[in-house]
C-alpha cells in the first residue's frame, strides 16, 4: 500500500545552497517572555517538548527522564521509570501527544507504547508495537485514532497500525535511509506530514496513503 509520488499537485521548494541563511531566525522571531526553570532538578539534554494548555513536558534524553513544567516554570511532575520491568522503559525512542491532549505517550526501545496522565503523570497504559524493525524511531496520532510509526525497515519506513493490522508505505532504502536515521511527523495545520532520511521529498500521510506534498530541490 504505497502511494509516493502519485499526487501530480505538490509544491516545490527551492533551496539556494549558495546563500548563507545564518540569521534568519534571528530576524524573524521575537521572544515574549523568558520562563526561569525550577532549579530543584537538573536538565540535561533536552530531545524534544510537548506543548499542552499550560504544561510543557520535557523528555531529557541525557536521563531519559521526562519533566512535565507548568507555565511558571514549576515542577508538575517527574516520570522516570527506566527499567525492565513490565511498567517501565528500557530506554526512550520518542514522545508524543494523543490526539485528545490529555495524555502523552513514550515509545520505548524495547518496542512498548506508554500512555500517560498530562494532568498527573500516571500510567495509564502499556501496549506492544509488533513491528519486525531494526528500530521505532518516531510515532503520532492520526485524526481516525490509528498510530502512524516511522520504523527503520526493513522493508518500509511507515507502519500505520490500527485495529491489530498494520499498513506499511514508503520503502526503505538502506543507503538513503541509514544516511540520516532522525526521522519526524509534524502537522501543518491541515495534514499530517513526514520527512524521512535524505529524501527530497515531504509526504502528507493519511491512514490509507502517503502522498508528496512538497518536494525540495537543492
Amino acid at each position: 500500500l504505497t502511494s509516493c509520488s502519485g499526487e501530480k499537485n505538490q509544491s516545490i521548494i527551492s533551496v539556494d545552497t549558495e546563500v548563507t541563511h545564518n540569521g534568519i531566525l534571528a530576524q524573524n522571531i521575537e521572544i515574549k517572555e523568558v520562563i526561569n526553570l525550577s532549579d530543584s532538578i537538573s536538565v540535561g539534554k533536552i530531545n524534544k517538548i510537548l506543548l499542552s494548555g499550560s504544561n510543557f513536558i520535557v523528555w531529557d534524553k541525557s536521563d531519559d527522564k521526562i519533566i512535565c513544567f507548568n507555565d511558571e516554570g514549576k515542577i508538575n511532575y517527574v516520570v522516570a521509570s527506566k527499567g525492565r520491568d513490565p511498567h517501565e522503559y528500557t530506554g526512550i525512542s520518542n514522545i508524543f501527544l494523543s490526539n485528545e491532549d490529555k495524555s502523552f505517550n513514550i515509545i520505548s526501545l524495547d518496542k512498548k507504547r506508554l500512555r500517560y496522565s498530562i494532568a498527573s503523570g500516571t500510567l495509564q497504559e502499556i501496549s506492544q508495537i509488533d513491528q519486525p524493525t531494526m528500530m521505532i524511531n518516531d510515532a503520532t496520532i492520526l485524526p481516525d485514532s490509528s498510530i502512524a510509526i516511522s520504523i527503520l525497515g526493513p522493508h518500509h519506513n511507515i507502519a500505520i497500525c490500527s485495529r491489530g493490522k498494520s499498513r506499511h508505505m514508503i520503502p526503505f532504502n538502506t543507503i538513503r535511509d541509514f544516511a540520516f536515521m532522525e526521522k519526524a511527523f509534524c502537522h501543518n495545520g491541515t495534514d499530517m506530514l513526514f520527512i524521512h532520511g535524505m529524501d527530497n521529498n515531504i509526504y502528507k500521510i493519511d491512514s490509507d496513503t502517503a502522498t508528496v506534498k512538497y518536494e525540495v530541490n537543492f
